[in-house]
């Protein structure tokens, strides 16, 4: 049966229950939001439930305040885990029930990873002939405690930059335009809530010298995702974009949080890069093949 974290209590006992690295990472920093407030932009509901085994289903409905804000839908669990198809079914139709409008209005974003991804997808071609899904699959990485531990021993003493630059602090109303505009999956609600990423949560920030102008920098996302890594096209090829990750991360570690990102897997380049990077550990399962996140996205037909 699907239930809800109504309380302070039920937060506790999510939060104890989903420190597992990396099948829970967004799920278990969003449960800390809901509970601390820690992230008032944004509003959270939480649901679990558990198989025979005794096995946690977890499921975080976010939505960004602005009125048109989007809505998303994380559902983790463990890789391995084995699950009946209609305890699931019965779980997503409770989940459509509790959450109004999510489903039939707001064309949510759902980010989940196998056996969830196929279940939810049959589950959703039964209940909307309408609509269709679109899947992007992602490579997910995340540091381990050594890797953690490597990256704050190799810093300590700064992470260099090429002559004609400068670390600073983003500034959520100064650099917000060259953020959002930079974007490639911007919409008009966008613009606040990454100001609120900025003012919320760690984020990196390269400029020029002399100008002060942004020439590198990364944010965070509220579920823990490193989100939008750019380099200015005028300033690639310099280590800027290396340097702003890793900067971003050692804020992130300091604050007692994981780094973990996900890699789109048409984007080549930074997947063979990321792949060789010391710092990252490529999220496998048993027999050492990928687990893949999906982003899966609902498209109406006709």
């Amino acid at each position: 049966m699907l239930r809800e974290n109504l309380t302070s209590e039920d937060l506790d006992v999510a939060i104890s229950e989903t420190i597992k690295i990396p099948s829970f990472l967004n799920v278990h920093l969003s449960l800390k939001f809901q509970k601390s407030g820690g992230f008032p932009e944004a509003s959270w509901r939480s649901f679990w439930f558990k198989n025979e085994e005794g096995k946690r289903v977890d499921f975080i409905v976010r939505k960004f305040l602005p009125l048109e804000g989007q809505y998303f839908l994380f559902v983790c669990s463990e890789p391995d885990i084995r699950l009946d198809k209609l305890q699931v079914f019965e779980a997503f139709d409770k989940l459509h029930k509790e959450t109004d409008d999510m489903f039939d209005t707001k064309v949510p974003v759902i980010i989940c990873f196998s056996p969830i991804l196929e279940l939810f997808s049959e589950w959703f071609q039964k209940t909307f002939a309408d609509w269709y899904l679109g899947y992007i699959p992602c490579f997910y990485y995340y540091m381990t405690k050594n890797q953690m531990d490597h990256l704050l021993e190799d810093t300590k003493n700064g992470i260099h930059l090429p002559e004609g630059y400068y670390w600073d602090e983003a500034d959520p109303e100064r650099d917000i335009q060259t953020i959002f505009e930079t974007w490639r999956y911007s919409r008009p609600a966008d613009y606040e809530i990454m100001k609120a990423k900025i003012r919320n949560l760690p984020s990196s920030m390269i400029r020029v010298s002399g100008t002060g102008e942004p020439a590198a920098f990364e944010l965070t996302d509220p579920c823990g995702y490193l989100n939008h890594l750019f380099t200015q096209p005028s300033h690639r090829l310099k280590g800027l974009g290396t340097a702003t990750e890793k900067g971003i991360c050692v804020k992130l570690i300091k604050g007692g949080m994981v780094p973990f990102k996900v890699v789109g897997t048409g984007n080549t380049n930074v997947v063979r890069s990321t792949d060789k990077n010391p710092y990252w550990t490529r999220w496998e399962d048993s027999e050492g093949k990928p687990i893949l996140v999906t982003f899966i996205q609902f498209k109406r037909k006709g």
